[in-house]
């Protein structure tokens, strides 16, 4: 069968999909991602078809929207300031999916790639929704007010209804809910309805990457390094952020791997214990990591729960508060630190207890024992696979 699947945003909301897209291949059907430009070379070393949708993300403007994201402190302003970059773009985008969906068997989407919805509603293709996290904090009255004065007017235009809740409840499927959380971490609720599954955290194992010479010598030096990692967030001076983190790693006798992801971080003068590096996946580096330091995105912080290592989480903006939290209340963090309160001194310290409390090393591990024993996108297949055939069987 023939399955398109999309997401909009940066590596850790597209990476998902490019895993259970993955399996979907593996298991002989036709998966096509849809996906910004920006995201071509990832899908095709995947050997995945790709068909890009939207406007390039890695731009000046997306870095712009996350610099905004990072500096505001209001969930629901934060959802505001998103939809405004986002919402010109969709009517380019409805269209360029629902072309793309037209011989399709299943949509497969998250509920912030907006333009979804809209086409499982206008064309009847059947629709799998998609799940990060179910975190109700963020689901409040201001932030379903914003996103749905702002995304009706895009569902208007398409001739459809108005929603309540377009990312939240009006964006979850009716037919097949998805969870990729693992349910150590999320615990299913007796009142769900039997369409909500949690399936387990969807992993992208990269086995055809191949580490440069100098990466490979420093995380084979006797020490094994900390790893500072905040992806694509974007910070307005990333020279001082990288300056505070080397501040900080004086007081510890540790090597250090700074990513530069999205904002830029290492362009500075680095002592010879830092190294700074560009793109490494997760599994690759992770594990061979003494601690990560990370924003607390889901997708970074399921990797560092399935590398069985512990964390530093340093939330920026969005629910990686509620990550990072998750993270210590199972003894895989030793500081959760707001960006807004990142200090070298606080970064200092919280190093220091990671790396000498070995119980917070013992907490992650366990974790990432029982982690490892699931397969997420296994079970998100075959669910999907069972709820095509039923469809068919029906229409036929």
């Amino acid at each position: 069968m023939k399955v398109v699947f999309t997401s909009f945003g940066s590596t850790g909301d597209v990476q998902p999909f490019l895993a259970l897209a993955a399996e979907f291949r593996r298991h002989g059907h036709h998966a096509v991602v849809a996906f910004s430009p920006n995201f071509r070379s990832r899908a095709e070393a995947l050997k995945l078809d790709f068909v890009p949708i939207g406007p390039e993300l890695d731009t000046a403007l997306i870095r712009g929207v996350g610099a905004e994201l990072v500096r505001l402190e209001d969930p629901a302003q934060q959802v505001r300031h998103f939809l405004e970059a986002v919402t010109p773009h969709v009517p380019r985008m409805y269209r360029e999916l629902a072309a793309l969906c037209s011989t399709a068997d299943a949509l497969v989407s998250a509920p912030f790639q907006i333009v979804a919805p809209m086409v499982h509603e206008k064309f009847g293709i059947p629709y799998i929704s998609i799940h990060m996290s179910q975190f109700g904090a963020l689901g409040t009255k201001a932030i379903k007010g914003i996103s749905a004065r702002m995304i009706n007017k895009s569902r208007a235009s398409q001739g459809l209804g108005p929603v309540e809740d377009p990312l939240g409840a009006d964006g979850t499927s009716r037919d097949l809910a998805l969870y990729a959380v693992s349910s150590r971490i999320l615990r299913r609720p007796l009142n769900w309805p039997a369409h909500h599954h949690v399936v387990g955290f969807f992993y992208l194992e990269e086995e055809n990457w191949t580490p440069p010479a100098d990466l490979r010598a420093f995380v084979e030096r006797p020490q094994k390094p900390i790893v500072i990692s905040f992806g694509s967030m974007v910070h307005a001076d990333p020279a001082a952020v990288t300056n505070l983190v080397v501040e900080a790693l004086k007081n510890v006798d540790q090597p250090a791997i700074v990513q530069r992801g999205w904002s830029g971080l290492g362009n500075v003068t680095l002592p010879e214990h830092v190294l700074a590096a560009d793109f490494v996946p997760h599994s690759w580096l992770f594990p061979r990591a003494a601690c990560v330091v990370h924003h607390g995105g889901a997708g970074t912080t399921a990797a560092a729960f399935k590398a069985g290592v512990p964390s530093i989480v340093v939330p920026h903006t969005l629910d990686q508060p509620i990550w990072g939290q998750l993270a210590r209340a199972f003894g895989c963090a030793a500081a959760v630190i707001p960006f807004a309160q990142l200090t070298a001194g606080a970064l200092s310290e919280a190093l220091r207890e990671v790396v000498e409390n070995p119980r917070y090393a013992r907490g992650a591990s366990l974790l990432g024992g029982q982690i490892n024993a699931e397969n997420g996108v296994e079970v998100a297949r075959r669910l999907i696979e069972q709820l095509v055939a039923e469809r068919t069987q029906r229409s036929a």
